[in-house]
């Protein structure tokens, strides 16, 4: 597949050098949308880890760290790179500046636009899944899953036909878990069975939630059970289980980074093969093609 096709995968989505405020205010929203992101704090890490992931999303904060100019060098290197180059760039500032943004949009390679961050919380939202979606950052999947096997500090157990059941969750998202379970207790889940108080911990954070058993199975003596949450979930279970689904994809991707070498590129210089006029470029969309004043107004 090209690697510009939309995928039914869906796509990783990073962000990079954005604010604490950005933080806190509006990635809980998008992981309310079921984006699967990752947050990296600095330009500096950020090639190593998208080398991993070519076919990802990864929006850019001009306004710290290094002034636009260099911010222009920054991703035009990422074109010279065969690794890089499939990169589905987007770039976001909180400041009105048009010659910025007009020389970034018609100089260099921006699939996901120019995001203004000056604007309310709800519309900004709204602006980035309505760019996510056209860039086919969800795919054909619903949810966001996160392995979890490996956490000590994960565990449920659920009480059925008055037997309490120890379950090892393997894999857990806002729709449901995979869990394992000793083969003795295989009888007990049946089918659309509905379990009213599966007791989930994460961590330090414990939810309570009903389920229903889509699919059992028993194989070398271990049960494997997929239990679906019913939408009678309460929204603060929800939030504790998308949390920790992003607890985890996060820590994974600064496993990566833990021993990475740092980008010591110098951006002030211009890539080779860069061509585009002088950076701070004055353009009056006026006289532009409505089409191209149309984009860049957006």
């Amino acid at each position: 597949m090209n690697l510009h096709e939309n995928s039914d995968f869906g796509r990783k989505v990073f962000f990079v050098d954005f604010s604490e405020a950005f933080k806190t205010d509006i990635v809980p929203a998008l992981l309310e949308n079921e984006i699967e992101l990752y947050v990296i704090d600095s330009y500096k890490k950020a090639k190593n880890i998208l080398r991993l992931y070519p076919d990802s999303i990864c929006f850019i904060c001009i306004d710290r760290d290094l002034p636009p100019e260099n911010w222009f060098n920054f991703i035009m290197s990422f074109e010279q790179d065969p690794m890089l180059s499939t990169i589905f760039f987007g770039i976001a500032s909180e400041r009105n500046d048009e010659g910025v943004k007009n020389h970034f949009l018609l100089n260099a390679t921006i699939p996901a636009g120019f995001i203004s961050l000056n604007i309310d919380d709800d519309t900004l939202v709204d602006n980035l899944m309505r760019i996510l979606d056209l860039n086919g950052a969800k795919g054909k999947r619903k949810f966001v899953r996160a392995d979890c096997e490996d956490d000590i500090l994960v565990s449920a157990d659920c009480t059925i036909d008055g037997a309490r059941i120890p379950l090892k969750i393997t894999n857990i998202s806002s729709a449901g878990v995979s869990c394992l379970a000793e083969e003795k207790f295989t009888s007990f889940f049946k089918t659309n069975l509905l379990i009213r108080d599966l007791h989930i911990s994460l961590r330090s954070k414990k939810i309570q939630v009903p389920a229903i058993v889509m699919h059992s199975s028993l194989k070398d003596k271990v049960l494997t059970v997929l239990l679906l949450f019913t939408r009678g979930i309460p929204i603060s279970a929800q939030i504790i289980v998308r949390e920790y689904v992003q607890h985890c994809l996060q820590k994974e991707i600064n496993d990566q980074l833990a021993d990475a070498p740092p980008d010591k590129s110098n951006y002030a210089k211009r890539t080779e093969g860069d061509n585009s006029d002088a950076f701070l470029i004055s353009i009056d969309t006026a006289e532009l093609s409505n089409d191209e004043g149309e984009y860049l107004t957006k």
